[in-house]
C-alpha cells in the first residue's frame, strides 16, 4: 500500500513537470484504481477480523489502546503519545494542502512546486508548460 502510493506520488509528479506522457498516466491511473482496491480490501479485513475474533482492533488504530485478552500474560503498552501525535500531523498536513488549494484554478502549491490537479487537454498543458 505504501509503496502504491509512493508510486502514485512519483507518476503524478512526472504528469504536472510536464515529462510524462501517455504511457505515464496509465500507470498512474493503474496505480490510483489499485490504491482504492487495497484499501477497500484493507478495511474489509479490519471489519472481517473484528467480528470473527471480537477484537476491536480498528478502534484501537484509532486511540492506541490494544485489548488484552485473558490467555496473555503480559500487558500490551498503549501508544497514545505517538497515535496522538501522528493524529495532529495527518490533520496539520491535511489543513496545510486545504489551504494553499486555489479551487479556481484546481491547483494546488506544494513546496515551490504547482501541481494541476485537474485533467487538462494535451495542447493546453503543452502551452501551459512553454508559457512559463
Amino acid at each position: 500500500m505504501l509503496l502504491i502510493g509512493l508510486g502514485l506520488g512519483m507518476t503524478g509528479i512526472t504528469m504536472t513537470s510536464g515529462a510524462g506522457n501517455k504511457v505515464i498516466k496509465e500507470i498512474h491511473e493503474l496505480l490510483a484504481n489499485s490504491f482504492i482496491i487495497i484499501m477497500v480490501l484493507h478495511l474489509t479485513g479490519i471489519a472481517i477480523h473484528t467480528i470473527k475474533h471480537n477484537d476491536p482492533i480498528g478502534k484501537s488504530m484509532i486511540n492506541g489502546q490494544k485489548c488484552v485478552f485473558t490467555f496473555q500474560s503480559t500487558k500490551i503498552p498503549a501508544h497514545r503519545l505517538s497515535a496522538g501525535l501522528f493524529l495532529v500531523m495527518a490533520v496539520c498536513f491535511g489543513t496545510y494542502l486545504l489551504v494553499k488549494f486555489d479551487t479556481e484554478s484546481r491547483t494546488l502549491s506544494f513546496i515551490n512546486l504547482k501541481l494541476h490537479l485537474s485533467e487538462l487537454e494535451q495542447d493546453k498543458f503543452k502551452y501551459d508548460i512553454d508559457k512559463r
